[in-house]
């Protein structure tokens, strides 16, 4: 038997506290997509702009002296929030929430077949009843506190996505739009001194016409006066 955490090596012991073994665990090793994941025990972990991935393992995946590569598929995706205004990678981000059904939580290898958070509901294999009857109440103990910790993981990385992300890019928004609002109102501002000096200066060109007409008016009186 092993240990798969990375740790020094350890000691356990059997009831007559006699030790009957000793072993160095070792994280898992391998490659997605090219690219070295992050191995923790038998989970594997992918984060990067373009994909977010975990993935549980078989205790016995890596025994097998002809098994090659393993692929698989991702058919869904997370929502893609837009973050200004143009439309690139840039100014998008992906968000991808991960099913949090029971029988989606708390994975663990329980005598060598994977149980989730649903497996302990009664009737199943590890509900309540079952495990009291084989006094082991380990596999329950495991696979609730991965489901708090999965749950808490999520709940952490959501709200720092709304904290971080969504209010600074709101606040920013909001930032440049005061600024285009307060742009907005100095050209009407400006369009109004334009009219306002346009008027002016037709009011005063009609002023002028009608004077100078006056003017003309009153000469051809005063030779026509003259002239009698």
């Amino acid at each position: 038997d092993a240990e798969y955490a990375p740790q020094d090596p350890f000691d356990w012991n059997d009831p007559s506290l006699s030790r009957t073994s000793r072993d160095k665990g070792r994280d898992v090793v391998a490659l997605v997509n090219g690219n070295l994941a992050n191995g923790r025990g038998l989970e594997i972990s992918v984060n990067s702009a373009t994909l977010g991935v975990e993935i549980l393992l078989d205790e016995l995946f890596a025994t097998d002296p002809t098994a090659g590569s393993s692929e698989f598929q991702i058919t869904g995706g997370g929502s893609i929030f837009q973050l200004g205004p143009k439309i690139n990678a840039s100014q998008q981000i992906n968000v991808g929430v991960p099913s949090v059904a029971a029988s989606s939580l708390g994975g663990s290898f329980v005598n060598g077949k994977l149980a989730f958070l649903s497996s302990i509901t009664t009737g199943s294999g590890n509900s309540i009843p079952e495990s009291f009857q084989r006094n082991d109440f380990s596999a329950i103990s495991e696979i609730v506190q991965k489901s708090i910790d999965e749950i808490s993981i999520l709940r952490g990385r959501l709200g720092a996505f709304e904290r971080n992300t969504l209010e600074t890019n709101k606040r920013s928004l909001q930032a440049a739009f005061e600024n285009l609002s307060a742009s907005s109102s100095q050209i009407r501002d400006a369009d109004f001194a334009f009219e306002t000096s346009a008027l002016t200066r037709s009011q005063i060109l009609s002023s002028s016409g009608t004077t100078i007409l006056g003017l003309a008016n009153q000469q051809s009186q005063q030779v026509l006066q003259l002239l009698g």
